[in-house]
């Protein structure tokens, strides 16, 4: 997305707005946000700012849309998973402060994963991520590995 700020009239590098949201017809509120849909299939979000500002947001590129999905999940310190968990993985405790997640379902592509531990004043850390499973270690402040339970959500 770009950013572009204008004074109270718009410069000729603006984007053109339909009749119904041109600044000339007067502020409808001192913050306000319009969505027009161009001839073209673009579409343009303006901000009527305080100030006599229009600030104008405009798609700059082509991204397509991702359909994401998300697998996430709580382990416990001897690698069983809870109850409050997505069915869509199994994990063990595979060495010591070391637990692999497998996935039953592969990702598409590597998923994002973050992971945090709820156990003690612990570090949880992604060791290893792949389309099928993650290895995740636990350490404490020291560096120490130590078995915790973690939270992890995979998105990919």
């Amino acid at each position: 997305m770009t950013l572009l700020s204008h004074p109270r009239e718009p410069s000729a590098l603006a984007p053109r707005w339909p009749p119904a949201f041109s600044p000339r017809r007067g502020r409808r509120s001192d913050s306000s946000v319009r969505h027009a849909r161009r001839t073209d299939g673009q579409q343009r979000c303006r901000l009527n700012a305080p100030f006599g500002q229009f600030l104008y947001l405009r798609r700059t590129a082509s991204i397509p849309d991702e359909a994401l999905r998300i697998v996430r999940g709580n382990i416990g310190p001897d690698g069983s998973k809870q109850p409050d968990c997505t069915g869509e993985f199994e994990a063990e405790r595979y060495n010591s402060a070391s637990y692999r997640i497998t996935f039953t379902r592969p990702f598409a592509t590597t998923p994002t994963i973050v992971t945090t531990a709820f156990q003690g004043p612990f570090i949880a850390n992604v060791h290893r991520a792949e389309p099928g499973q993650a290895v995740i270690g636990i350490q404490d402040y020291n560096g120490v590995g130590r078995d915790a339970a973690f939270h992890f959500i995979a998105v990919g």
